[in-house]
């Protein structure tokens, strides 16, 4: 299974892609671009704004479309789809080889990180969760977790957190859950009890503990963990780095709890593992708003000028050239000292 790494005894795995295409109008150019079948979709009623949606018959996978004309197509898969949308994306770049059969061009690439790679080359992450699961209770359970919290034992860089249980009409526990940040931010973590979970999905008791730890990044902080992905780095190492930056256990030995010890069993939790950032500098934070803002509200009319001229980009260059000149003194002075080489081929 290409979308799960062990590591530390814990099993890690990707739990939620969303993303977004701006370059096609046809949600079925999206199935096939992604290697999956339209006629294994339906058409149904969008949500967040989408007017229109296609969902997948039998797997957890949506097609957003129909919205306004700078939402472009969204695209959500949930972690019980991710295994089956690999596999489809893996049989689609199948090449025939000369022995009359069909093989995969050979990458050392994982199959999960060429599939985001695919993605990214045509579209734009908005959501990627990372699970970290602890089955056999390796570690931590959801009430050490809590007890830890309640009595001033971690650090976290989370300003909210709240622990809920959910009771059945009997009030018998069915579910155990702690949440750290603000469910609309870029940054969150569940903490929760997935055999509990798992019973009320299934009926059934995998019949070992299983605790779940989930960080729901959104926009740039899910690029960024793409970004790390296709680096190189492990998915292990990314999920487990995240976290371990966001959160740390320790043993309360000193006043200040910034200079207490790190918790032993949390030492085992994250061996090995260094601490990953997701921080974007102001600058390039500016940078990749006005991007996603002409992404979204300006090629759609500048690409149907192009098309009206027949192809013709002399207008919309013209114009660029312009502006740039017109600007040169408070943007070019900021683009030249990142980038020597284009100023000496702008004014060659």
């Amino acid at each position: 299974m290409d979308n799960l790494e062990r590591v530390n005894n814990l099993e890690v795995l990707i739990d939620w892609l969303g993303f977004t295409f701006f370059i096609y109008s046809n949600p079925y150019d999206v199935v096939s671009y992604l290697g999956l079948s339209a006629g294994d979709f339906a058409v149904g009623n969008g949500s967040n704004g989408y007017k229109s949606a296609l969902r997948h018959n039998f797997y957890s996978i949506t097609i957003l479309y129909d919205g306004r004309e700078d939402m472009g197509i969204h695209v959500n898969i949930t972690g019980s789809a991710i295994s089956y949308a690999l596999e489809c994306y893996k049989e689609s770049i199948k090449m025939p080889t000369p022995f009359g059969d069909y093989a995969i061009e050979y990458s050392d690439e994982t199959m999960m990180s060429r599939y985001l790679r695919h993605i990214s080359e045509s579209g734009k992450f908005t959501r990627l969760d990372l699970a970290i699961d602890d089955k056999g209770h390796n570690y931590y359970s959801v009430n050490d977790v809590r007890e830890i919290c309640d009595s001033d034992r971690c650090m976290n860089r989370f300003r909210k957190y709240r622990a809920e249980y959910e009771r059945s009409f009997h009030g018998t526990v069915t579910g155990n859950t702690l949440y750290f940040g603000n469910r609309q931010s870029n940054t969150f973590l569940r903490v929760y009890d997935k055999r509990l979970e798992q019973i009320q999905k299934t009926k059934k008791d995998c019949g070992f503990e299983w605790v779940r730890w989930e960080l729901e990044l959104k926009k740039d902080r899910a690029n960024m963990v793409v970004d790390y992905l296709l680096s190189g780095k492990p998915l292990g190492s990314v999920a487990i780095g995240i976290l371990s930056n966001y959160f740390r256990v320790v043993v309360k030995n000193n006043n200040n709890i910034t200079r207490c010890d790190t918790d032993p069993l949390w030492e085992r939790f994250i061996e090995n593992v260094e601490k990953l950032r997701l921080t974007v500098s102001k600058s390039e934070k500016t940078l990749e708003s006005k991007k996603e803002w002409i992404v979204k509200q300006c090629l759609p009319s500048i690409s149907a000028i192009v098309a009206y001229e027949n192809g013709d980009m002399s207008f919309i260059t013209n114009r660029l050239h312009d502006a740039l000149w017109k600007n040169k003194k408070t943007i070019l002075d900021k683009v030249f000292a990142t980038n020597p080489d284009l100023k000496k081929e702008v004014y060659s």
